[in-house]
């Protein structure tokens, strides 16, 4: 029976291949999620620029020519060049835990097939730092980052423990008057929250959620706008329900992401694990594991039985995860990201890409890397404006 470490060892190889199950997903996503050390592990782990520059150092040793033989046995090589979408693929070679990849990205163009090496520049525009800000029940509002780590003296119903990035809520009576509390998230600002009823919400850049500070005795609901992923407690007795523009999902203990973005026009749902329902004032689907829903701005929602689960939640391991995606989609997720207005002239905005790169890059980095595919370039007009050409 495997170790714990080399389990780990084993679905992070397969994620770096793009092979993970649904279930091998899930698992690997438990870990990720179960502590910052684990999280930051995986982060080093799967940094494409780190892990090339760990490969040119292994090739340029000795142990490299005096390893080439385990190499060759012990290095699964996984490159898409026979595939009708050009993907991002990585070698990644397993010696005592050390993972060491060359990461290269294919795209599809008018032009045809190009190999882009991903090469590191100066940074110039990191991701922002902005703020998250809670606001109580009685309007004051705090910035997180200003608190101290600790219980906050917030004077509500529940307990409210901040450590780090993540606020906890503890206590409080389904018989006391509902209050309610919201977190909003600056550009570049992702944050965690506990419920009073155990479940566990990540948030992405740009988004807001609104909850009771203690849930009612008989049903659990919160309200959200832009991006979030949900591991919630399960309770069949008390439903919980996400409230998104004109969309309800109703679940009694499941893990899955929702996407709301009013400026995206459709609030996307992706089931990891358990079931949902989905509903709107005219329709309504039941998703299974590994199945999305999109509802649009009037209500009709379209089922996808083969969503991409990894590129769903892949924000939630700080990685932009582009899977055929327009380029209209990426400058939005950028623009969350980074500190900037982007701009747009004679640019097709319903081209496609492929492609992987981490958060932790610069602007400049992942503006290049897009650039490289002949589909957009880019002109700095001033620190915070950038124009996208042809």
């Amino acid at each position: 029976m495997l170790s714990i470490e080399e389990r780990i060892h084993e679905l992070i190889i397969k994620y770096l291949e793009e092979n993970l199950s649904l279930n091998e997903t899930s698992e690997l996503d438990h870990w990720i999620h179960a502590s910052p050390n684990n999280k930051a592990l995986f982060e080093e782990l799967t940094n494409p620029e780190k892990l090339r520059r760990l490969l040119n150092e292994w090739q340029e040793s000795e142990k490299y020519l005096q390893s080439r033989r385990i190499i060759s046995e012990e290095t699964k090589i996984i490159s898409f060049q026979n595939r009708r979408r050009r993907n991002f693929w990585i070698a990644a070679a397993s010696i005592t835990f050390l993972i060491t990849t060359c990461a290269y990205l294919y795209f599809r163009s008018d032009a045809g097939k190009k190999e882009i090496e991903i090469t590191a520049t100066s940074p110039v525009i990191l991701p922002a730092n902005g703020n998250a800000i809670l606001t109580l029940s009685n309007g004051k509002q705090l910035i997180l980052e200003n608190l101290a780590d600790g219980e906050l003296k917030a004077q509500e119903a529940s307990a409210i423990y901040k450590s780090g990035e993540k606020l906890s809520y503890t206590g409080g009576s389904p018989d006391e008057a509902i209050a309610f509390n919201t977190i909003s998230t600056a550009k570049g600002k992702q944050y965690q929250v506990q419920l009073s009823d155990g479940s566990r919400i990540w948030m992405n850049a740009q988004s807001s959620m609104t909850f009771p500070v203690s849930f009612p005795e008989n049903e659990r609901i919160i309200e959200v706008e832009g991006e979030i992923y949900l591991e919630v407690a399960k309770n069949i007795n008390k439903p919980f329900k996400v409230k998104a523009n004109n969309t309800i999902i109703e679940v009694k203990g499941t893990h899955f992401n929702v996407s709301a973005y009013k400026e995206d026009d459709q609030v996307q749902v992706t089931l990891i694990e358990g079931s949902v329902l989905v509903s709107t004032a005219n329709r309504h689907v039941i998703l299974q594991p590994s199945e999305q829903s999109i509802t649009n701005r009037s209500g009709h929602i379209e089922k996808n039985e083969g969503a991409n689960v990894q590129q769903a939640i892949a924000w939630t391991r700080r990685e932009f995860y582009f899977h055929d995606t327009t380029l209209g989609s990426i400058f939005r997720e950028i623009s969350r990201w980074y500190d900037i207005q982007l701009r747009v002239e004679g640019v097709d905005l319903n081209k496609r890409l492929v492609a992987r790169i981490s958060r932790n890059s610069s602007l400049d980095e992942v503006l290049n890397i897009l650039s490289a595919t002949d589909l957009v370039h880019f002109k700095r007009e001033s620190n915070n404006t950038i124009l996208a050409l042809p």
